[in-house]
């Protein structure tokens, strides 16, 4: 398909980043080699096969372990940084019948346009990276802001919450993670299976049967097959939702929700980056990107607005469930007639965008709003929802739009955190006098 058979978006320098399919495939040849690794032991057997047997099964033992831990270095070499300008070549993408294309010198790639996740736009790099699913990443370098709003924009991802992938680990400390995951599962598995050939002999009169090899087998493929699926996830990136009103780190699975006004300084080192927060401690980001995630932090909180909206008869106050809910659906008529302030939909609108209000007052408003002219304001709670970084928060305003309020949503946005540990990181601890951290 030629780029006259759809719209193009944008052209420049383009780095393309689709890991998924280069770990799918090495962690599919390496289960191959640990499937064929029966048919080479099986081949030790001389007076069945011979003299030879010993070199046959010698040669095919070989070939499997270079399946498996060749499968397996390919798929933890997965994925890398999306390196600068002079790394990238000449490209350009468009759009056709719903699909994305990019066509540069190095290769093309098409993709469903729904796969397409977020956008972000680089200004210290003049680049837009677009975020995919399967942990893609396409950087266009750009001539300037409005170029990658135009393309973001055309994308239909302007209204999204920027999810940013950052590289964790470069390619060779996980190509030797990956190969001693390797050994160390070989090693676990041949003890599992020499533990239940000890159970059987115990119980069982040699030959073994059918099922019992089968047994001993799976007793052996567990670990290995697990060791696969460990050594497959080990490029996963650092995923950094960068919401209004602040940013959600999380990797499987756990996650750490970090508010922007809580943030006093942002400083990048070798392996990552440090953020400062108001309260004395740090919080530790690992990744080999840390340019990127700066960036990303500081452009947020430079967009901070000076002061948050708020308006008189939003509060929870403490008050049950039930008599909350009572109490904004009085709220809904009022209109500019309730006794302190006008509640007029604009005013409520503003309070539920305002990623500085109080998380009661977004999801009261947001109630209040969605039960007026029948849901005429729906979509815009929806935007200001998915704008939100914070997992609750945006549960609780999505169920608001639909006229409801749900406790448990309500409650986590409220803690303004998503979960205490961090699996991206770790927390440094209260700094000490001198201003570094202190020992965890």
């Amino acid at each position: 398909m030629t780029s006259s058979a759809g719209r193009e978006i944008v052209s420049g320098k383009v780095v393309v980043d689709a890991p998924g399919a280069q770990r799918r495939t090495g962690a599919a040849v390496a289960a191959c080699g640990v499937l064929a690794l029966p048919t080479a032991l099986s081949l030790l057997e001389p007076r069945t096969f011979g003299g030879d047997a010993l070199a046959m099964s010698g040669a095919l033992m070989l070939a499997t372990a270079v399946l498996y831990f060749g499968g397996l270095g390919a798929a933890a070499a997965a994925g890398s940084p999306l390196g600068s300008s002079e790394e990238a070549c000449e490209g350009r993408l468009y759009q056709s019948d719903g699909h994305l294309f990019v066509h540069t010198a190095a290769g093309s790639w098409a993709l469903p346009r729904r796969a397409l996740k977020s956008a972000f736009y680089d200004r210290e790099q003049g680049r837009v990276v677009f975020f995919g699913e399967d942990h893609l990443r396409i950087a266009v370098w750009v001539r300037d802001e409005s170029d990658a709003t135009r393309a973001i924009r055309a994308l239909g991802l302007d209204r999204r919450a920027p999810e940013l992938a950052l590289t964790r680990e470069g390619r060779p400390s996980r190509v030797l993670e990956g190969a001693a995951a390797g050994v160390a599962g070989l090693f676990v598995g041949l003890l599992f299976m020499l533990i239940a050939v000890i159970a059987m002999d115990s119980k069982l009169s040699p030959p073994f049967g059918a099922g019992s090899m089968l047994a001993l087998l799976g007793c052996a493929f567990v670990p290995i097959f697990a060791t696969i699926r460990y050594v497959a996830r080990l490029g996963a990136p650092l995923s950094i939702v960068l919401g209004t009103d602040g940013a959600l780190a999380r990797t499987r699975p756990d996650a750490v929700y970090l508010r922007y006004d809580a943030i006093d300084a942002i400083e990048p080192c070798d392996r990552g980056v440090i953020v400062k927060k108001r309260d004395g401690s740090d919080v530790f980001f690992h990744t080999i990107e840390p340019e990127l995630l700066a960036a990303a932090l500081s452009e947020r909180m430079a967009d901070e607005p000076p002061s948050s909206s708020r308006l008189a008869g939003l509060e929870r106050a403490g008050a049950s469930l039930p008599a909350w809910r009572d109490r904004l659906a009085t709220l809904v008529d009022a209109g500019d007639r309730y006794r302190l302030a006008p509640l007029c939909d604009d005013l409520l609108a503003a309070v539920v965008e305002d990623p500085h209000a109080e998380a009661d007052h977004r999801v009261a408003a947001a109630f209040v709003l969605s039960r007026r002219e029948q849901g005429a304001h729906v979509g815009r709670i929806r935007v200001a929802a998915n704008s939100s970084a914070h997992p609750g928060l945006r549960a609780a305003l999505h169920a608001a739009a639909d006229g409801e309020l749900e406790e448990v949503a309500i409650g986590e946005a409220t803690t303004r955190r998503a979960s205490p540990h961090p699996s991206f990181g770790r927390a440094l601890g209260p700094r000490s006098d001198e201003g570094r951290p202190s020992a965890p």
